[in-house]
């Protein structure tokens, strides 16, 4: 009888062991529960922000360019792809940008004749880049360009670049309006005007 009296306190102190053990975990779970799982779940988002910055987001061999053509003058858009220039592949966002920036201030003599602006970038991802190519075609279109250096005309090609000739003609000595175009850039729409040009103010 004693021995069952033993055994009986033993149980009980078991059972009681056992209550405040479940108890104490049950009050840790309603205390502490909700903030291990936000410890948790902001862990992860760390961890899947590092690995996202740690990607390749360049632009590839693969990556696939498409091109928006906006005509100001017109209002029209039209796109197509095209095949990525060499000198896009490796670039970021940034230094894409940066590139275009800089090509904008000196385009290509055919993307001046066209009334070229500027380009946008509308997305850019590994996968696909997709610009949007700006121009305003004049409404005539100009294949010269006079302007003032050294107090004389220079003639250059459209692009403003190239220098088409050199004249002798004395800015100050022309017509007051002509010599406000031409200061501030006069365009010549051909060779035959442009010659007549020359000829009406070379002395």
């Amino acid at each position: 009888m004693l021995f069952l009296k033993r055994i009986g306190i033993v149980l009980l102190c078991m059972l009681c062991m056992f209550g405040i053990y479940y108890g104490s975990y049950r009050f840790y779970l309603y205390k502490y529960g909700d903030e291990d799982r936000e410890k948790f779940a902001n862990q992860l988002s760390n961890k899947t922000v590092e690995a996202n910055q740690g990607e390749n987001n360049t632009i590839t061999q693969r990556t696939k360019l498409t091109v928006e053509y906006y005509n100001r003058l017109e209002g029209s858009l039209y796109e197509q792809e095209e095949t990525m220039p060499v000198e896009y592949i490796g670039m970021s966002r940034e230094e894409l940008t940066d590139y275009l920036e800089e090509y904008a201030k000196e385009p290509s003599l055919q993307d001046v004749e066209e009334g070229f602006e500027k380009y946008q970038i509308l997305s850019f991802s590994p996968s696909q880049v997709v610009l949007r190519k700006i121009s305003t075609p004049a409404g005539t279109r100009y294949n010269y360009y006079l302007t003032e250096e050294n107090g004389c005309v220079t003639v250059y090609y459209i692009d403003k670049r190239t220098v088409f000739e050199y004249t002798n003609i004395i800015v100050d000595m022309l017509p007051e309006d002509i010599q406000e175009q031409v200061r501030n850039g006069k365009y010549v729409r051909d060779e035959d005007a442009l010659y007549d040009f020359l000829e009406t103010y070379t002395s």
